[in-house]
């Protein structure tokens, strides 16, 4: 079935570059612990894909966030979701 539209999530992102050849491990926003701050956001380590040399992937879960490494700041990649309407011309979409 032909593409009709693509949409994406969220509908803009910053990736940061760095001079570490390491990626930033991946985390996810939290609210905040501290009483004082209630609506501040945190950072909280993720679930983690390494890759290994012979191309295969290993789930890892980071116990902290290291943004800055002997080499620099480690790069991010953002997570996007991508979607699409699909359908013949003139029909309903599906997703």
């Amino acid at each position: 079935m032909p593409i009709q539209a693509i949409y994406w999530n969220p509908a803009i992102c910053v990736a940061r570059v760095g001079g570490s050849s390491l990626p930033m491990d991946a985390f996810t926003w939290v609210p905040s612990q501290d009483p004082r701050n209630i609506g501040e956001t945190r950072i909280a380590p993720s679930w983690s894909l390494d890759v290994q040399p012979n191309g295969s992937v290993v789930p890892r879960m980071p116990d902290r966030i290291i943004l800055r490494d002997e080499s620099g700041i480690r790069p991010v990649a953002p997570f996007i979701e991508l979607w699409c309407d699909v359908g013949s011309d003139g029909s309903p979409s599906n997703w």
